[in-house]
């Protein structure tokens, strides 16, 4: 069930996706500072004219609360620019979409702050690296979204409980997702997580099967 369009709601939508901006353009200037420092000036270039391009995108979709699937993967390609300057080989990115529902309706810049945050914790800390899976399915009426990583070798020592408190107070990100897709969907939407098969976290993301101009 989708609830009805209502100026709130759209107000609220709109203020829990720009809580995202400040914090990722923070965490990618200080990367450019770092950069800067380390004299790898060319990154620090690269790094600027890719975030540059992230925004105007950003920008670009400003006032659209929902995208279809695909545009938000292209977002997030984006993003992955500007990590993949500061990563390199150590970060592995792979995509599992099914094309049945790649036209689908799904909040904006939905699967970003997910990814940021197993680099942050996962890639991050590991001094090899890791991969990140990002898949789509669909199931029964709905879409499920998982966004899943290696984790890193302290969390690993810990044990499986330390990943899931780990995932619990991801922070802005998760919260974020778990109250946009309550106004989008109600109860029709829901946030879970577990343990990958990769070896570190698993974000589980359900929602409605929506056409992009239903919310026209």
């Amino acid at each position: 069930m989708i609830i009805a369009k209502s100026e709130t709601r759209d107000a609220q939508l709109k203020l829990l996706r720009y809580q995202l901006n400040p914090h990722f353009l923070f965490n990618t200037l200080n990367s450019v500072t770092a950069l800067i420092a380390a004299e790898r000036h060319d990154d620090a270039k690269s790094m600027l004219a890719k975030l540059s391009a992230f925004l105007r995108f950003s920008l670009d979709s400003d006032g659209k609360y929902v995208v279809s699937l695909n545009e938000e993967c292209d977002a997030l390609e984006l993003y992955l620019d500007i990590e993949r300057v500061r990563f390199a080989d150590r970060l592995e990115v792979e995509f599992s979409i099914d094309p049945a529902v790649s036209h689908l309706a799904v909040p904006s810049f939905l699967l970003q702050p997910l990814v940021e945050n197993s680099i942050k914790h996962a890639i991050g800390r590991s001094e090899e690296g890791g991969k990140i899976r990002v898949s789509a399915q669909a199931i029964d009426q709905g879409i499920q979204i998982r966004v899943e990583d290696t984790g890193n070798t302290e969390a690993a020592s810990r044990g499986d409980s330390a990943v899931l408190e780990k995932v619990d107070g991801a922070g802005v990100g998760l919260r974020n997702t778990r109250e946009r897709l309550k106004n989008l969907y109600g109860d029709s939407g829901d946030v879970s997580s577990s343990r990958s098969e990769l070896g570190g976290l698993q974000i589980n993301i359900t929602m409605p099967a929506v056409e992009v101009l239903q919310y026209g």
